[in-house]
């Protein structure tokens, strides 16, 4: 992954730094609200769900920031960053 540096040992994961756009809007947004992205597809024809969550875990894989959480921040840091995962840690799909 370009652009991607390593943590501290033990941690598993990599780390980004947030844009000047993200930290404004981590500074603006409700202290409760978390932040994800949510996509609906609607369809008349069948989707093959297997094949659909699997072009997703693909696509995830590919992207560093599909597998980032905000890091958790200390007091002495001066920014603040993206914690990105190897691995997807929860089914980003949902079928209803």
């Amino acid at each position: 992954m370009t652009g991607v540096s390593a943590t501290g040992a033990g941690d598993d994961g990599a780390t980004l730094p947030l844009t000047l756009l993200d930290e404004a809007l981590l500074h603006l947004q409700e202290t409760r609200a978390q932040w994800n992205v949510q996509l609906e597809l609607g369809t008349d024809h069948h989707v093959a769900e297997a094949a659909f969550r699997k072009a997703v875990f693909s696509c995830c894989r590919r992207h560093p920031l599909a597998r980032a959480r905000l890091a958790p921040w200390k007091r002495l840091d001066s920014s603040y960053h993206w914690k990105v995962m190897d691995e997807l840690d929860l089914d980003p799909v949902r079928v209803v």
